[in-house]
């Protein structure tokens, strides 16, 4: 154990990578047969279209209110594509999480402070410094 979290992962993901290569090659796993599969349809790709842009849009949106709202068309979206897929069930419940999911991200992003900027980076320098001298001795 060298406590190197780095180390930890690369291991981590290096063993699940072989193991799902190496199971993938053995069995032949990429067979895949699609002949009775329902064609997809005009609406449902526009649909995960605009989920896929919402997604993107939420990464690089600057404002957190705005981000939730965006990240809530994605979740409005899939609502959309289970009651095209005639799953009334999972698009009431998806339309219920979504909303109070939603909600109660506002609520809480509302009240938090802005972030600001720390615009004077030589006391930044001068506390990291600090903190690596107390904590070096």
């Amino acid at each position: 154990m060298t406590g190197s979290l780095r180390l930890y992962m690369i291991l981590i993901l290096t063993a699940i990578i072989s193991i799902t290569a190496g199971t993938i090659l053995a069995t032949e796993g990429f067979n895949f047969n699609i002949d009775d599969l329902a064609p997809i349809t005009a609406p449902e790709v526009i649909v995960a279209v605009i989920m896929a842009v919402a997604a993107i849009g939420t990464t690089i949106a600057k404002n957190r209110i705005a981000a939730i709202l965006i990240l809530g068309v994605v979740g409005y979206g899939l609502s959309i594509l289970f009651v095209m897929y005639r799953a009334p069930d999972l698009a009431l419940t998806q339309l219920i999480v979504e909303t109070v999911t939603v909600v109660l991200f506002l609520l809480c992003f509302y009240h938090l402070p802005n972030l600001k900027a720390d615009t004077n980076h030589l006391l930044k320098e001068v506390r990291m410094y600090l903190y690596l001298l107390l904590t070096e001795f």
